[in-house]
């Protein structure tokens, strides 16, 4: 049987966060880039202890972009 992780204790911890956040993105309709994804990429970043990070829209483009900075391409070995 696949398990499910339960959520359901940090939503209800940080619930007027999250929708106070859910609010403002709706209200500047900024759902894809702007100044929240711009924020996101700059704290991610400096989580990382890096100088740059980049948001993108899903898994398969994550593994796209980590490949093509590796050097992996069509025929490599």
């Amino acid at each position: 049987m696949l398990k499910r992780i339960d959520l359901s204790r940090d939503y209800h911890r940080h619930k007027e966060e999250y929708l106070d956040a859910i609010r403002a993105v709706c209200e500047e309709t900024a759902f894809s880039g702007g100044k929240f994804a711009d924020r996101f990429d700059k704290e991610f970043a400096e989580y990382c202890g890096v100088p740059y990070a980049a948001g993108v829209n899903n898994g398969t483009s994550a593994l796209h972009c980590a490949m093509m900075a590796l050097g992996i391409g069509e025929g490599t070995r």
